[in-house]
């Protein structure tokens, strides 16, 4: 069985920009109690993070644009290179460490269940489990 794990991208999109406004509204909440008025600065700190939002949607989309985990022969690959999982679990959250050793060094991403169509998350969490 020879396949590609392909990434939910939008999914995970809409999971960052959910971040992305608690993060904003928490800024401006904490801002109006202090100055209680908008003013320049405001605006400044909300244009500051929303660009900043931007960027990190960007890059992670041009990270998990890339197919870099492929199912062969049973074996989990990453990056081309046999990859070793690791489950992380706090309260009701899981997350899948995904690393690889190689010639050029290390690569390790950590995945969650929304990046993955539920077939896939579940085979990712069945090999974590066996290499635990």
């Amino acid at each position: 069985m020879n396949r590609w794990v392909y990434f939910n991208i939008k999914s995970h999109i809409l999971i960052e920009l959910i971040w992305i406004l608690v993060w904003i509204f928490a800024l401006q909440f904490m801002y109006f109690i202090n100055e209680e008025s908008w003013s320049e600065i405001g605006f400044f700190m909300l244009v500051i993070a929303a660009a900043g939002s931007l960027i990190r949607i960007y890059l992670s989309h041009q990270r998990n644009k890339k197919q870099d985990l492929l199912i062969y022969s049973g074996v989990l690959l990453f990056k081309g290179y046999k990859a070793d999982l690791q489950l992380n679990q706090f309260l009701f959250f899981k997350s899948i460490v995904v690393s690889a050793w190689a010639e050029q060094g290390y690569h390790r991403m950590t995945v969650y269940s929304y990046m993955f169509a539920s077939k896939d998350w579940e085979y990712l969490l069945k090999e974590a489990k066996k290499q635990g």
